[in-house]
C-alpha cells in the first residue's frame, strides 16, 4: 500500500493506494473479467466508514485482465485509491 501526503490547502489528506489481485483458471477470461467487475461495481457503490477520519473518495484507476505467463491462468488488477481526511 502506497501512502500519499496530498489535498487541498484546506484540508489535511492522504490518498492510500491498494492494489487487489484475482486469478482463475476457467477458460478464457469471463470469470475473471466478471469477478473484477464485481468488486469494482461493489467498490463504487461503497461509503467505508473510518473511526478516526472521514474517506473523501473511491477511485479505481485502474482495472485490468491479463493473461499469466502460464498461458493457463487469467489474473485480474483492481487499482484502488482512497482519499482519507485525517485530523
Amino acid at each position: 500500500m502506497n501512502v500519499i501526503d496530498d489535498f487541498a490547502d484546506c484540508i489535511d489528506g492522504e490518498t492510500h493506494t491498494i492494489q487487489l489481485d484475482v486469478w482463475s483458471r476457467e477458460v478464457g477470461q469471463v470469470e475473471c473479467k466478471n469477478i473484477v467487475d464485481g468488486i469494482r461495481k461493489a467498490l463504487n457503490r461503497s461509503q467505508p466508514e473510518l473511526a478516526e477520519s472521514a474517506v473523501v473518495a473511491v477511485n479505481i484507476p485502474i482495472c485490468q485482465i491479463v493473461r499469466d505467463p502460464d498461458g493457463l491462468t487469467t489474473h485480474g488488477i483492481i487499482q484502488v485509491e482512497i482519499m482519507v481526511e485525517v485530523a
